[in-house]
């Protein structure tokens, strides 16, 4: 059974209203790969090859792009760090309040893929 983007951002929402840092740390890793696999067919169309993380990033937030693909950019740069911070710096805390704003980032990222 194949993974959406959708599924990936309902179980970083439950991983996210645990009780435990790591929960949160799985949390901001799964709502940035979420908006990462969300974001792919928005800036190269449905048929592309798979894209690496900075170039997807790049590729959003090119300055001749429209505003929308551009914030989408943009917030997925901040889910990106999020992430990194969650999952290479273990020995730095990363609370609640750092999942929610991966969280954030991905479901607005959501909204602009889906209504742009």
């Amino acid at each position: 059974m194949a993974v959406t983007p959708e599924s990936l951002l309902q179980a970083a929402d439950v991983l996210g209203g645990g009780d435990a840092e790591v929960d949160w740390r799985n949390a901001a890793a799964c709502a940035y790969y979420a908006a990462f696999h969300k974001c792919e067919p928005f800036a190269y169309g449905r048929s592309a090859a798979q894209p690496g993380h900075a170039e997807l990033i790049a590729t959003l937030t090119d300055h001749r792009n429209p505003t929308p693909r551009r914030q989408a950019g943009y917030l997925l740069r901040q889910c990106k760090n999020l992430r990194e911070h969650a999952n290479y710096r273990i020995a730095q805390d990363f609370d609640y309040e750092d999942a929610n704003s991966a969280l954030s980032a991905s479901r607005r990222i959501f909204g602009i893929v889906d209504n742009g």
